[in-house]
């Protein structure tokens, strides 16, 4: 009986108290960040770009890419148009320049490089708004290919960059 007495007398806040503690003692703590597990962090979303470059690389060969590849690849988190110009540092990790030099790879770069800088207030970091590496990587390849339509895209490219609004990307 005097047991049952004491515990209607505890309170529900040290029941709670023990009910806490016994949890957290049980259950594994769960971690709260790629670091704290041993992992590193992805900071250039290196997956998801390549995803996407593999995606618009055969698109030449469709007509153009499709509704569905734009939504994926801007409406999801990440999305292209959060990364400005980090996508350049990404494709750099990815993709040596002698590959990135190649008529379809090109494009493909191109593509998600307008998609990357279609709207400036979208692009996550301050730091990526401005193109510093993407003016690089498009002097590259503007100096080293042969395709007058893809230079022309280029020479689209660099201005929109640098204002961070390409809308819509000129048939290569």
């Amino acid at each position: 009986m005097r047991i049952t007495k004491v515990a209607r007398g505890v309170s529900p806040l040290i029941a709670f108290t023990v009910a806490l503690i016994f949890a957290t003692s049980v259950f594994p703590k769960q971690q709260s960040s790629g670091r704290e597990a041993g992992q590193q962090v992805d900071t250039y979303h290196l997956s998801f770009v390549r995803n996407a470059f593999e995606s618009f690389k055969g698109t030449e060969k469709y007509g153009g890419y499709n509704s569905f590849q734009l939504k994926y690849f801007t409406n999801n988190s990440p999305s292209l148009t959060q990364l400005g110009d980090s996508t350049s540092v990404a494709v750099l990790k990815l993709y040596n320049l002698e590959d990135l030099v190649k008529p379809e790879n090109t494009r493909a770069y191109l593509i998600i490089l307008s998609l990357s800088f279609s709207a400036r207030q979208r692009i996550s970091e301050e730091t990526d708004r401005n193109p510093r590496v993407t003016a690089l990587v498009l002097d590259y390849l503007q100096r080293n290919t042969s395709d007058s339509r893809i230079k022309e895209v280029i020479d689209h490219l660099k201005k929109c960059v640098d204002t961070g609004s390409c809308p819509k990307l000129p048939e290569s």
